[in-house]
């Protein structure tokens, strides 16, 4: 499971008909979007058999019959999100070969994964990059970052 949906779902049911949610009120029913139905939890057991955390449904679970998506507060995860915005620049800006057939390759992926046809997000560069633009990405000479190159020496 890529989440802690379950665990929140597991929570909400310890405290049915106790707790109070904003926009929800008394939450007195929890139902588990499974498949095109929604399966109403009547024992914490059926939170595991029945929740998933499938990409393509619009809610995580439904409390008071309101759909609800659970969203984690925390730390950004940037290190390994991109966003489609301004992307074309980006390719372009490092010199890449192609890129507007790499953004395509990209657009592809993200679709494979929204459609269930990936086991994993995870991609490795070698699918996208020949390993010329590759070793062009991970090379900057000194000069290019701005600071010392670490050749000079310091005098006191």
């Amino acid at each position: 499971m890529a989440g802690n949906e379950a665990n929140v779902i597991t929570y909400l049911y310890s405290r049915l008909n106790l707790i109070k949610l904003q926009y929800i009120g008394l939450l007195a029913s929890i139902e588990i979007p499974y498949g095109n139905v929604k399966v109403l939890i009547t024992d914490e057991s059926e939170i595991r058999n029945f929740f998933s955390d499938d990409s393509h449904k619009k809610a995580d679970v439904f409390l008071n019959n309101k759909g609800v998506s659970i969203k984690q507060i925390g730390g950004s995860f940037a290190y390994n999100r991109l966003q489609r915005k301004g992307l074309l620049n980006v390719i372009s800006s490092l010199g890449l070969e192609d890129s507007p057939d790499l953004l395509n390759s990209f657009d592809n992926e993200v679709l494979k994964f929204h459609r269930g046809e990936l086991e994993s997000r995870d991609r490795d560069w070698s699918e996208f990059l020949s390993e010329s633009d590759f070793k062009s990405i991970l090379y900057h000479p000194p000069d290019s970052l701005g600071g010392a190159s670490g050749d000079e020496q310091l005098s006191g």
